[in-house]
């Protein structure tokens, strides 16, 4: 597929941790996938709570190695207090401005509304999501949130940050 002037290519997470037929995804530490991606002329990814697996250090190359930004408005590094990825990117689609906002699951954020993993802590995504929603409004003809949140969560998401147009997400723990 050629990609055109009104087509978005995203990915909601997940990417970058887990087996294939051949394991090459763990033993790249994700770059495989992120070359793939740099191939098909991906325009953003969000981080999603099992590529947290990979560590601060190989996501950071991963980062380096990305053509697109990689999206987490709530991925906080504990050393630094200084989120791990951009927390959204806007992209020209045709003649419109589309705000792309990343939001990742925590370990268990449905119990607690920040959670840990390894050296990175994950914040209360809704709070993450209204902060950027709220610096997107004035740029964007439209905002998109691209996470890997519980159903419950995107419907409180929907309700609490009525900026957001559209919710992408790869479903969380629960796969709807």
């Amino acid at each position: 597929m050629t990609q055109g002037a009104h087509v978005l290519l995203l990915d909601g997470g997940n990417s970058y941790w887990g087996a294939t037929p051949s394991g090459s995804t763990v033993r790249s530490a994700g770059q495989v996938v992120s070359e793939a991606m740099n191939l098909m002329g991906y325009q953003a990814m969000s981080l999603a709570a099992t590529d947290l697996q990979l560590g601060e250090d190989a996501l950071g190359r991963i980062f380096a190695q990305a053509k697109f930004p990689v999206l987490s408005a709530n991925v906080v590094v504990q050393s630094t207090g200084q989120l791990l990825g951009l927390p959204y990117t806007w992209i020209e689609v045709g003649d419109r401005a589309v705000g792309v906002i990343g939001v990742t699951a925590g370990p268990d954020t449905s119990r607690d509304a920040d959670a840990q993993a390894g050296s990175l802590t994950i914040t209360d995504p809704l709070a993450a999501v209204a902060e950027a929603a709220e610096e997107l409004q004035a740029r964007t003809d439209l905002i998109l949130v691209l996470d890997d949140l519980d159903r419950e969560t995107n419907l409180q998401l929907a309700e609490r940050v009525p900026s957001v147009d559209v919710i992408l997400s790869c479903g969380g723990r629960s796969h709807q």
